[in-house]
């Protein structure tokens, strides 16, 4: 598969090539007297314009790939830094199952320590805190983590 600059290069030969044809089409326009030759003629020109908005329109595709390809260069460039830290982070076992993560850092002191959405850190590969929400009956706490807005409940321990 060619590279985009090879791609790109290949649309502005042919673009050149095709405002060659044009300026060739009207050199040989006042030479031609017949009207069926005045017709063909008429015929290439628009071809030839309309070829021309083709490249154009491969252009502005063209544009729009190399602009995504830098956004998806950049969120590699996270998830790969992510991963390279993960390692750094635990997970940490609420009350009936939930869980959060935490810094390794933070394990002599979990409860105290910044809590990360599971759901956040396993499927879209970054840190998002889980932020208290409010309380609810039976004393129980209700997290919500700010990107993707999770909830968590957090009961109390016996």
């Amino acid at each position: 598969m060619a590279d985009w600059a090879t791609i790109t290069s290949q649309i502005a030969t042919t673009l050149t090539l095709l405002k060659q044809a044009g300026g060739l089409v009207r050199e040989v326009v006042p030479l031609v007297q017949s009207s069926e030759a005045k017709e063909k003629l008429n015929e290439i020109r628009e071809q030839l314009l309309d070829a021309s908005e083709r490249i154009n329109d491969l252009r502005a595709v063209n544009n729009e790939i190399a602009d995504r390809n830098l956004v998806l260069e950049g969120e590699l460039r996270e998830i790969k830094a992510f991963i390279s830290n993960k390692n750094g982070y635990i997970a940490h076992k609420l009350g009936r199952g939930a869980f959060v993560y935490v810094s390794e850092m933070h394990m002599d002191n979990p409860e105290k320590a910044p809590w990360y959405c599971q759901h956040c850190f396993e499927v879209e590969f970054r840190l998002s805190p889980i932020n208290y929400q409010k309380g609810a009956p039976n004393r129980m706490a209700i997290f919500e983590c700010q990107s993707c807005g999770a909830t968590i409940e957090d009961y109390p321990r016996n």
